[in-house]
């Protein structure tokens, strides 16, 4: 349950059945010990029918939880899970804020001397994110985070259409470039030589 405190970021309903919420709180609420901000995420019958659950009604935060555990243990970067709870249909989870961190198109305009040192890491990531078999599913500029640091580090958040299919790394690269229109042809050649070269 999300302190009184929490404020709600985001709420919305999915074909009239299913309800999902996100909420910005603090760490100390859900046994964090400081006042870093979290993402709390909240649905109830919100479902998806994976295959790996014999195609039975799965919360959608359940296979974001399994994906971000299994970047984790690539040593992938992404956001640290502070909790997870699944009953029945019902899911939390929470999420620790991406610190010093920009969206890849804000990065690339704040920054643009280090533009291909950010393009070869999400190069660099997504290949080691397609090699273990897994398909992120929204590759938009606001779900790739630029650390803000010297080395410019890709972290990738938001993996609730997250799964595991070797056949859609050119669908999951199609999109990126689709949404990422920003980008230039030299920027896709950066990209898809960090890709090729992993």
């Amino acid at each position: 349950m999300v302190a009184s405190s929490a404020t709600l970021i985001s709420s919305q309903s999915r074909r009239g059945r299913g309800n999902s919420s996100v909420w910005l709180d603090t760490a100390e609420n859900w046994g964090g010990g400081d006042q870093r901000r979290v993402y709390v995420k909240q649905q109830t019958d919100y479902c998806c029918r994976p295959p790996w659950r014999a195609w039975r009604k799965t919360p959608l935060l359940l296979r974001e939880h399994r994906a971000l555990r299994a970047c984790q243990a690539l040593g992938l970067a992404v956001p640290e899970v502070l909790h997870f709870e699944c009953r029945g249909l019902s899911a939390t989870l929470v999420l620790a804020e991406v610190e010093d961190a920009l969206p890849l198109d804000e990065a690339i305009a704040a920054d643009p001397d280090a533009r291909q040192s950010m393009l070869t890491n999400v190069g660099n990531y997504l290949a080691r994110l397609h090699g273990a078999g897994w398909y992120h599913g929204a590759l938009y500029a606001h779900h790739m985070l630029i650390s803000n640091g010297a080395d410019h580090g890709l972290c990738l958040i938001d993996f609730e259409k997250a799964r595991r299919a070797r056949r859609r790394r050119a669908e999951d690269l199609n999109r990126f470039w689709r949404h990422n229109s920003y980008l230039t042809d030299p920027d896709r050649q950066i990209v898809l030589r960090a890709y090729g070269n992993r």
